[in-house]
């Protein structure tokens, strides 16, 4: 990887930076989902309101698992 293949993973687990060959990962940043999981369980605590959903936008973490298409695929026909 990634001459032959790009292989990107989910959930970005701190270890895939150290594999083998260093995972790309896609998923939500584990320091804001922690920070909002401990606010919904404050606010669940203290009785208050809170908007559901919460939406945590997911992160690319590009590593040496992936790399530029050599050639474009052609168009849906």
């Amino acid at each position: 990887m990634p001459k032959d293949i790009s292989l990107i993973g989910y959930d970005d687990l701190p270890d895939m930076q150290y594999a083998e060959v260093a995972l790309t990962t896609i998923g939500p940043p584990l320091e804001e989902l922690a920070a909002q999981a401990a606010e919904l369980i404050v606010s669940l605590i203290r009785g208050e309101q809170r908007e559901y959903p919460v939406v945590i936008q997911p992160q690319l973490n590009h590593r040496s698992s992936t790399a530029v298409s050599r050639k474009r695929l052609p168009e849906h026909q």
